[in-house]
Formats: structure tokens, C-alpha cells, sequence
């Protein structure tokens, strides 16, 4: 891990203890100069300067998430970032996010993000339980190693705590979306501090390294 000392503090290094090339994107919260905002800090373009040049949008003024505090809040609603034309053509072996949720319970498949080609074709999802606790992959194939703060459960308690979930996949792309469902519904109600998509599968080794990077970085 970077750190950068300034006066008598160590300031974590925004940039990730992985590989650059096995980056495929990052939605980081924290550098706020990747955002456009308007005068109430609603978010209307978001670009990912650290590793891909790839830009997400929400071009309506109510749908737009709020920056706030070194995260977005997402009002559960109708506040979502997209990109609509080629996103990527790279491999996504594996995702992490931080984030949290103002909900007591999740409600109708609350959606962290999609990977997707199509309304509703689906790559890869992270989301909430319909009427429970626990956080989801949805994948072509069968989710594996379902992460919270880097250990196996999928229980998201206490829900409006800030957590990393990570999950694997193999899955191909053209198109992100944050707080968004393959239906175009299912919004996030919370906040996301981060998220970070992967070309290959870390190991153990790197997780753990990625999760106190994260940790640190984000303060949880």
C-alpha cells in the first residue's frame, strides 16, 4: 500500500495495490474532480481518469445522485449513472464495492450495479435480498466466493454500516450501470464510496491486501 505522508499524517494513495492492467474501470467516489455537478452537487457525468478514460451519465436532472462527503448518495428511486454506448470489451473476473443502505431491509433486488448489452440482458449484478439482509450476485453462471468485508456471507447487517462486497464472475460487457437492474428498475437506496471491476480473479493474497487498502482509503 502507498502511503503519502503530509505533515504528521499518512494519506492512503488513491491509487489501487493491484496491477494497473487488471483494472478494467473504478467508480471512486473520493476524487471529486472525476465528477460534473451542479450547484446541489447532483452528479450529471462521472469519468474514471485513473484506469479506463470511461464516462458514465444521467442526463435528467431528477434521476441524478447526490456527491456528498467523499460518497453518492442514491435516492432509491430513480437516481442512476449509465453509460449507453460501448463500455468495454474486456473479461470481468471479479467486482468490489464499498457502500451502504438506508433501508431496514432490502426491497425488491435494491441493485449496487449491472454489467449488461441490453435492457435486459445481464452480465453481472450486485444487489439486495427482495425482503431480507443479504447482498447478491446475479450472473450468467452461478455466483461464487460472495463476498462481505472479505469474508464468506452474504449477510449485509447492520445495513447502514459501510462494507466492501466482492464477487466473481466470468463475464463479458459493453455497458455499466450503477443503482440500476437489468429491468431498468430496483434502484440503490444508500450510498456507494466505490467500485472497482478486475480482469482476472485475485488471489487470496490480494484480497486481503485490497480489503485493508480499502479500509484505510475509505476510513470504515
Amino acid at each position: 500500500m502507498i502511503l503519502i505522508t503530509k505533515g504528521n499524517k499518512n494519506i492512503v494513495s488513491n491509487r489501487i495495490p493491484i496491477a494497473e492492467n487488471d483494472i478494467a474501470f473504478r467508480f471512486n467516489a473520493k476524487l471529486r474532480t472525476n465528477f460534473v455537478v451542479n450547484s446541489s452537487n447532483q452528479i450529471s457525468e462521472y469519468s474514471d481518469t485513473e484506469y479506463s478514460n470511461i464516462k458514465l451519465f444521467q442526463p435528467i436532472l431528477t434521476n441524478r445522485p447526490i456527491l456528498q462527503n467523499n460518497t453518492v448518495f442514491f435516492d432509491g428511486i430513480d437516481d442512476n449513472l449509465t453509460n449507453t454506448g460501448v463500455f468495454s470489451e474486456d473479461l470481468i473476473k471479479e467486482a468490489w464495492a464499498v457502500a451502504q443502505s438506508d433501508r431496514a431491509m432490502f426491497a425488491a433486488f435494491d441493485t449496487l450495479f449491472t454489467t449488461r448489452s441490453s435492457p435486459q440482458t445481464l452480465n453481472m449484478g450486485m444487489f439486495g435480498g427482495n425482503g431480507g439482509t443479504n447482498l447478491y450476485a446475479d450472473l450468467p453462471t452461478i455466483a461464487r466466493d460472495v463476498r462481505v468485508n472479505n469474508i464468506n456471507t452474504l449477510s449485509f447487517l447492520p445495513m447502514n454500516q459501510f462494507k466492501t462486497i466482492k464477487i466473481e464472475a466470468d463475464s463479458s460487457f459493453t455497458n455499466m450501470f450503477i443503482s440500476l437492474d437489468r429491468a431498468g428498475g430496483a434502484r440503490w437506496l444508500g450510498r456507494i464510496s466505490d467500485i472497482i471491476l478486475f480482469k482476472r480473479a485475485l488471489v487470496n493474497e490480494e484480497r486481503f491486501v485490497l480489503q485493508n487498502y480499502l479500509t484505510r482509503y475509505h476510513n470504515l
